[in-house]
């Protein structure tokens, strides 16, 4: 009861922090009420609805923006972008989607993945679009210019770790990363890119108490 209360008095969120393990059985329960709240500007990719509505509800400032989720190969698990040219649009009127590679082909698919797991990866694309709904066209272009350097992906990849960590998904991200680093199925050269990029579940554990 705890927990509901939490995800669902329309406190802020990114305040709170979820649990160990979100269950897909308890939060199923509750999707009606998710749906309410936030399904405002959302197109879901029906098979991750429940999952996606979860991670929504750690990112209240994203209440109100457009997206889309569709299904599409990637050489990734999920990309966030804007959608055309709503890259050129005023914050908070662009249209964004987040693709979502769900193929036999994707090298981690979230299929293979816990629903804790795959809250975690989805709350770390809607944290990429809490960062772009707050540059410019202009800065939002520099961004994809620069990602190309991997210096800079690094380092941007680890601020929106971080970014969905002090959202409250802290333990869902921690899930994904142990997943990927511990895959046995993923290309070793795919584990090694991420582990360069992303933090590690070690790094995301420590965010739990910064000061030990």
């Amino acid at each position: 009861m705890l927990l509901l209360l939490l995800l669902f008095t329309g406190n802020n969120f990114g305040q709170q922090q979820a649990p160990r393990l979100l269950s897909n059985l308890i939060m199923s329960q509750q999707i009606d009420t998710l749906r309410l709240q936030f399904n405002n500007n959302k197109f879901f990719y029906e098979k991750y609805e429940l999952q996606t509505l979860v991670a929504l509800s750690f990112y209240p400032e994203l209440k109100d923006t457009k997206i889309s989720f569709r299904r599409r190969k990637l050489k990734t698990t999920m990309v966030a972008r804007p959608k055309g040219i709503n890259v050129f649009r005023g914050k908070g009127k662009r249209h964004y989607i987040i693709y979502i590679n769900d193929f036999p082909s994707a090298k981690i698919s979230p299929d293979s993945v816990s629903f804790n797991a795959q809250i975690g990866v989805i709350g770390h694309e809607l944290a990429h679009l809490v960062e772009y709904e707050n540059i410019s066209s202009l800065k939002m272009l520099h961004v994809g210019l620069s990602y190309f350097n991997k210096k800079f992906r690094a380092k941007f990849e680890r601020a929106t770790d971080l970014r969905t960590i002090n959202h409250g998904l802290l333990w869902q991200c921690y899930d994904f990363a142990l997943y990927v680093h511990n895959s046995s199925i993923a290309p070793t050269e795919y584990i090694n890119y991420k582990k360069k990029i992303y933090m590690s579940p070690k790094e995301i554990k420590e965010q739990s108490n910064p000061y030990n």
